[in-house]
């Protein structure tokens, strides 16, 4: 009947017991580490991927922003430009019409005390004194030119720069007279 009766005194836990695989706690605590090193990290650069994104789209905006502001730069220099001119302009025309005025007061004090024989060929103003080059057929007209000068009002220093031959062997001279202009403007009306 029965002939034999087996027992197996080995636990059958033992049995899978010893198919497990066996790690050693101090290379489990390293690899453990590794991994939770890797994902540190793995955040980390999804964090400052992030941050860079979010830095690229500021200067993104403010590129944008000095794209904006350069054209207004430029409008305001066109127009700061635009401004000088137009005020040169009008500095300009507002000195034609001062300098005409005191011109025409200049021109009649010299038509009234110029001598019969004598004239004038230019007249310049430079550093703060007039220049008149003239000719005449007698010397003594310019020193009584040069008198009538000095006894305006509107004129100071006479000075005579300059006299010399001029042709008609030796009869016409011409001379250089220097002299300052004293409170020669008119107002708005014409009148002194």
């Amino acid at each position: 009947m029965i002939d034999k009766i087996e027992i197996n005194l080995i636990p059958a836990t033992r049995a899978v017991r010893d198919k497990r695989l066996k790690i050693s706690l101090r290379y489990l605590i390293i690899g453990t580490f590794a991994i939770a090193l890797n994902l540190g990290m793995l955040v980390w650069m999804l964090i400052l991927d992030n941050d860079i994104l979010k830095q690229q789209t500021n200067i993104a905006n403010i590129e944008g922003q000095i794209a904006v502001n350069r054209r207004i730069q430029e409008e305001i220099r066109t127009l700061t430009g635009l401004e000088r001119e137009i005020r040169v302009k009008v500095e300009a025309l507002r000195a034609i019409n001062v300098d005409r005025a005191k011109w025409v007061d200049v021109l009649e004090l010299y038509a009234g005390v110029l001598p019969s024989s004598t004239w004038i060929t230019s007249v310049e103003e430079a550093d703060g004194g007039v220049t008149i080059s003239g000719m005449t057929e007698a010397v003594s007209e310019v020193g009584q030119f040069m008198n009538r000068l000095y006894e305006a009002e509107n004129v100071g220093g006479v000075d005579l720069v300059e006299m010399r031959d001029a042709g008609r062997d030796g009869q016409l001279k011409s001379f250089t007279l220097r002299h300052t202009l004293v409170n020669v403007t008119r107002n708005q009306d014409g009148k002194e």
